[in-house]
């Protein structure tokens, strides 16, 4: 006699069925022949029988940060799941046609964006990277990376320092200088 989890015959032919742990735990789900996972099978208007697919998680279509209000997909041209700003896509995405812009951006970038400005989080400003150096040594750590003075624009090269804690002096904190260009979203 089997224990919990042992295979138990299925039918007549002696072909064992998972146990009942086994077959709990598989959680797929069949789908109809040529239709992947995330799509859903809409029938088709041209009267023959026959069947289309849709993808059922696209962001815009499923309601993601932005809903569509009227021509969808036209309102999403970089396909960052973001509808363009304006009347007629209501949207918060300031630039439509670079993925890389969308409002929620935590990513700092050195090159401008599609729509020419370093403004990649959508919040109306350029917020650059790192301010001015100030190299601080606290409990075995040093911290304050930045660029010396002048501090970079955007995209533009500078003397950016690196802190760090030299190997002969764990109680000092010094600086590693290094060109850079200052990245921004």
């Amino acid at each position: 006699m089997g224990g919990l989890g042992a295979a138990q015959p299925d039918d007549d032919s002696g072909a064992a069925a998972p146990p009942h742990e086994a077959a709990a735990a598989d959680q797929s789900v069949l789908q109809a022949d040529n239709i992947e996972a995330g799509e859903v099978e809409a029938a088709g208007s041209g009267g023959d029988g026959s069947t289309s697919t849709v993808d059922a998680a696209s962001p815009v279509d499923a309601g993601g940060n932005d809903s569509p209000s009227g021509p969808g997909q036209a309102c999403d041209d970089d396909g960052d799941g973001y509808l363009a700003m304006g009347a007629a896509c209501g949207g918060t995405d300031c630039c439509d046609q670079d993925a890389h812009v969308h409002p929620g951006q935590t990513s700092f970038f050195t090159q401008p964006g599609a729509c020419g400005g370093y403004d990649y989080n959508c919040d109306g400003k350029e917020t650059p990277e790192y301010g001015a150096v100030n190299c601080q040594w606290d409990t075995f750590s040093c911290s304050g990376d930045g660029f010396a003075a002048p501090i970079p624009a955007c995209g533009a090269f500078g003397t950016y320092t690196s802190c760090s804690v030299p190997w002969y002096d764990v109680f000092s904190c010094t600086g590693n200088d290094d060109q850079q260009a200052q990245a921004c979203r």
